[in-house]
């Protein structure tokens, strides 16, 4: 088993950055091994954005959910005491829809991009389900490991 490697979260964004890296890591002599796609159904991904919060302290960047994972001081940061505050884009359902549209229509295209390379592996994550991202984390290593 290779102990050498790079986890990537949230890049590429976009099928030219995919093609971009795959370039510079064949260049390498190295390639992309695995892509985890998260899914979670629209309806919980809206609820998440409106009940997320930030620290407000940027040295710190905390994130929490008033939901899923509320601080222990309503809007006090467990780890640096700084305020909590929603941001500015997770404000309304207007703004949230349209950064779900932008991701369809930039993002979503690199599913297909990996899915015809052989190294997309999609897993639902939703709490309708019990499962969060720490458990494909999990069972992400076990297969790794395995």
């Amino acid at each position: 088993m290779q102990k050498n490697g790079s986890i990537l979260d949230g890049f590429p964004r976009t099928t030219e950055q995919a093609k971009k890296l795959d370039e510079i890591l064949e260049n390498l002599g190295k390639k992309v091994d695995l892509v985890i796609n998260l899914v979670t159904p629209k309806e919980e991904l809206i609820d998440r954005m409106l009940t997320r919060r930030v620290c407000t302290n940027q040295e710190c960047k905390a994130t929490y959910n008033i939901k899923l994972n509320p601080p222990k001081q309503e809007g006090i940061c467990d780890k640096c005491g700084a305020s909590l505050k929603q941001r500015e884009d997770d404000s309304n359902a207007e703004a949230i829809n349209r950064r779900l549209e932008i991701y369809e229509e930039k993002t979503s295209p690199l599913v297909e991009y990996y899915t015809k390379k052989g190294v997309l592996r999609t897993e639902t994550v939703s709490t309708s389900i019990n499962r969060m991202g720490k458990d494909v984390a999990e069972d992400i290593v076990k297969d790794i490991k395995n």
